[in-house]
């Protein structure tokens, strides 16, 4: 038996429910010449926003795969407030969730750790270090570990 997709499929009529797992893909492409891809497994969260409407559900993405962006892909001076907090956030639950699995490789710690440096402001985006929004690092932490897929 096989199964096949069409371009007929609507994927966006299909509802999402709490704890699905799906890819994040965002990528950008410039035709004939070069594409790059970020590509991390995502579970859907029940969410509470700040201001809460009557009667309605929201929900969150919330990462389960970490693996490191290659740094030397990025150009860090073309990146916001909420870009650099986001990316450091990020980095720290990579390390959080990963550096155990290291255990006794000081070679694979010393690469994830190099990988996963601390990312300062530009001096160009310091006006906005006031308007980071800086949630818990450890609000992912808790969730249930997926780590069976690392690219």
């Amino acid at each position: 038996d096989s199964i096949a997709l069409t371009t007929s499929s609507n994927p966006s009529i299909q509802p999402i429910y709490p704890y699905q797992f799906y890819s994040d893909e965002p990528g950008y492409y410039e035709d004939g010449k070069f594409g790059i891809r970020l590509e991390t497994i995502v579970m859907v969260n029940p969410y509470t926003p700040k201001y809460l409407t009557a009667n309605e559900q929201f929900y969150e993405f919330k990462p389960i795969t970490f693996v490191p962006f290659e740094t030397n892909l990025i150009d860090h001076s073309l990146l916001n407030a909420k870009q650099v907090n986001w990316l450091n956030n990020y980095n720290a639950e990579t390390r959080y969730h990963i550096l155990p699995l290291l255990a006794g490789d000081q070679r694979a710690i010393n690469w994830l750790n190099s990988r996963t440096q601390e990312v300062r402001l530009e001096s160009t985006n310091r006006d906005l270090a006031s308007q980071m929004y800086i949630p818990s690092i450890f609000s992912l932490a808790f969730l249930a570990l997926f780590i069976g897929q690392i690219y």
